[in-house]
């Protein structure tokens, strides 16, 4: 339901009273999204964008049906094709295999079909 998502925080991020709000005022889906990815650092230590990283967790909530809605949650963790270079998120290779990391070509099929129909 959207009233237990109030100003709710959550280990992705927080809703605020405001959003809801304006959530329960749209017709379609709505998902919220963070990834994690791995790769290469750039000359100030951070993470750099590019080809060069690979996404190692796919996290989403799915909120559908207007007032009183519905949440769903998605939480999906990849296994990267190189290396883990950037690990500030915590994520290494021990830690994916324990989750149970899956191929991106594997998870992609799931992630569409979470996706799909909703304002991103």
């Amino acid at each position: 339901m959207l009233s237990s998502l109030k100003a709710r925080k959550s280990s992705l991020f927080t809703i605020k009273n405001s959003e809801i709000s304006r959530i329960r005022n749209v017709k379609n889906p709505i998902v919220i999204f963070d990834i994690e990815t791995v790769g290469k650092l750039d000359q100030f230590g951070r993470a750099a964008l590019g080809a060069e990283n690979e996404i190692v967790q796919f996290s989403a909530t799915r909120i559908e049906g207007g007032p009183g809605g519905v949440a769903k949650k998605l939480n999906i963790y990849i296994n990267p094709q190189g290396e883990i270079i950037y690990q500030g998120h915590g994520l290494t290779k021990e830690v994916l295999r324990k989750k149970g990391a899956i191929d991106l070509r594997a998870a992609a099929p799931e992630i569409s079909k979470f996706l799909e129909g909703a304002t991103l």
